[in-house]
This record gives structure tokens, sequence and C-alpha cells, in this order.
């Protein structure tokens, strides 16, 4: 029998696939924070976690070209590694995912073009400049930096903090969209003689259904109540 166990549930934002082998618990995460307000002049603290994990992709959509995101990952010795510091504006300066021709404004209109990926560094995957409404009906000037890792990225802490440069208006995180692994520790799981897991109620135990969950009706039922059995 295989020593793998899976568990699918949905935790407020986050979507959650959790796989446990022997005494480790692998979960898959991908969680999603929306419409957060940073006011005018002020720098703030989007996501701060402390886990054993791994990072292989995030993204952040924003209404402003000039605020900028800080993603720093930190290690066990608290070494740090940078993953963004710079505004979409510097990242298309440097032509990354999108070159200065490619988001002018022609006629007033943004031309939209979509970022081209690169991986290991933040690239400019959108550049919506103009109030003009799009294909699918939104006029709000969008701006979407992305991050692929050709390898997931190990660490022990993740940060992501947003400066809003602008004395006047207030930015608007549209979404973060963060995927990631993380690695947790459990207690050892009882082996059988064949070296798999071994078996018993309790460990094959999963959450239950909440108190006053409704059920859809047998299958035998509902062909009764349509007037038909099954041939």
């Amino acid at each position: 029998m295989s020593n793998y166990r899976s568990r699918r549930s949905d935790i407020r934002s986050n979507y959650v696939t959790a796989y446990f082998y022997k005494d480790k618990k692998f979960l898959y995460s991908r969680a999603l924070l929306q419409n957060i307000q940073i006011p005018a002049s002020a720098t703030q603290t989007v996501l701060d976690v402390s886990e054993n994990g791994e990072v292989a992709f995030w993204e952040i959509t924003m209404d402003s070209h000039t605020a900028v995101p800080f993603v720093t990952l930190y290690g066990d010795d608290e070494s740090s590694e940078s993953l963004c510091d710079q505004s979409i504006d510097d990242l298309v300066t440097q032509g990354r995912g999108l070159t200065p021709g490619a988001v002018k404004l022609v006629g007033g209109i943004s031309p939209d073009t979509p970022g081209q990926i690169m991986y290991n560094v933040a690239y400019a995957a959108r550049y919506k400049a103009d109030s003009n409404i799009d294909a699918v009906g939104k006029s709000t000037p969008t701006f979407i930096i992305r991050w692929f890792g050709q390898l997931p990225i190990p660490y022990r802490r993740f940060t992501m903090v947003v400066q809003n440069p602008s004395s006047t208006t207030a930015l608007n995180i549209s979404s973060f969209y963060l995927m990631r692994t993380i690695y947790e520790q459990i207690p050892a799981q009882p082996v059988a003689p064949n070296k798999s897991l071994e078996r018993t109620a309790e460990t094959d135990a999963l959450p239950g259904p909440e108190p006053g969950t409704q059920f859809a009706p047998k299958q035998e039922e509902e062909w009764l109540v349509g007037g038909y059995r099954p041939k």
C-alpha cells in the first residue's frame, strides 16, 4: 500500500493539497489576497509568514505603475534574497517582460501587450495605463508584476512589503497570488512489516461533515421520485 495520503480542503482564501509521507507532510498551497488599500505616501506589509517552505510563483496586480513591491525570502540564518524591489516602470525600463515602446500610449490607449515570460526575475506581465474599457469590460488602469521560479526557492520566512510613493492617491492592490509548498513535521506513523503505513481508524480518519450538512438523496431514491428504476 502506498505511503502517501492526500487531503484537499478550502481554508479561507487558500486552496491546500496535503500529502503525507511517513513523518512528513507536504502542503501545496495557493494563497490569494484581494482588495488591499495602501494610503498615500505609506509603506505597508502585505504578507509576512514564517514557515518551512518553497515558493514557485507569485503575482501582484495594482492600479499604480510607480508602487514598489518588496518581496524578500529569509533563510535559517536570517540570510535574505530579494525577488523584487522595483516598480513596474523600473522593470519596463530594463526590458523585463515589456519594453518602453510596448507600453507607450497611442492615441491615449495602451497597446496592452502581454509581457514575455521570464524566469527567476520579476517581470512586467501587463501594463494598462489608460481608463478605456478593455475586452472584459474593465476600465481601471492595471499593472501586473509576476515572478516564476524555474526551480522552487526554499525559505523560512516570506515577506511582501509595498511602498506607495504617491503623495495624493491611495494604492489599490486588487490581488496578490502566491503558490508555495510548505513542509511540516508530523508524528511518526505506524509502519507495517512490509514498510508501508499501517492503516488504522485513526490514521485514515478524515474531517467529517460540519453539523447540519445536507446531503443529496441516494441515487435509488432519486430514481423512485423520477418514476423509473435502473435497468
